[in-house]
């Protein structure tokens, strides 16, 4: 299942995300899955 789209994360140690709730049930994702993401950098950012 592919999905695009953006939603705000927040980045935890070893890096690990937080989900928000949204995304989660859209997603059907529970807590402690695991995903794969894919990230790409800020604008201006370097």
């Amino acid at each position: 299942m592919s999905t695009k789209g953006s939603a705000t994360a927040r980045v935890l140690k070893d890096g690990r995300v937080t989900v928000p709730e949204p995304v989660r049930e859209q997603l059907s994702l529970s807590y402690g899955d695991i995903v794969q993401i894919d990230v790409k950098p800020l604008e201006g950012a370097e």
